[in-house]
């Protein structure tokens, strides 16, 4: 069994990232809205890219 640590990395990172967008969003005038596109968009990019990766490993195999 791996230790906890290193399973919860990537999904603490991408959560942060969120929060930074929506911190940045709310609380930053300017550059805040670009903030909430790069933070909240994460998520949703690698939704994509992980179906996208299942769906070809599906056809070929």
């Amino acid at each position: 069994m791996r230790p906890p640590r290193p399973v919860f990395r990537i999904p603490l990172l991408v959560g942060g990232a969120s929060a930074a967008g929506l911190l940045g969003a709310l609380l930053i005038e300017g550059i805040g809205p670009v903030l909430a596109w790069l933070g909240l968009s994460l998520p949703l990019v690698l939704i994509l890219w992980h179906g996208a990766r299942a769906l070809g490993r599906a056809r070929s195999g």
